[in-house]
């Protein structure tokens, strides 16, 4: 966002610029952060005796102690983030246009050598 000093004071208007900035960032994390995320930002005041719903269950499941306390969870993750930019480089080249004209070649060339048998 541009700041454009016409008359007055620099810091009262970028102080307007900024509390604006903030009050559309607050708005926007609001909106998007509190309905999508599945961990509470504050325990509710009473909360349910059974959690009833799937919802319910995925907020109140204990992660980080998982995580913290059981090896094989922990390392999995671990595992799995550092796996997944290795398979995402074989996706990349299995299904690069290149690769996909040389199985071309490859599949004519074996219907071929099977007609002739």
């Amino acid at each position: 966002m541009f700041i454009i000093k016409i008359r007055g004071d620099f810091n009262s208007t970028h102080r307007k610029v900024s509390t604006l900035a903030k009050r559309r960032s607050t708005i926007f994390s609001t909106l998007v952060f509190s309905r999508f995320s599945l961990l509470p930002r504050t325990m509710p005041a009473r909360p349910l005796p059974f959690p009833y719903t799937l919802v319910s269950r995925l907020r109140q499941f204990p992660y980080t102690m998982h995580i913290k306390q059981n090896a094989f969870v922990k390392y999995y993750l671990i595992g799995i983030g550092l796996s997944f930019p290795l398979f995402w480089q074989f996706h990349k080249l299995a299904n690069s246009p290149a690769n996909k004209k040389a199985w071309e070649a490859v599949l004519k060339r074996d219907a071929a050598h099977d007609e002739h048998h």
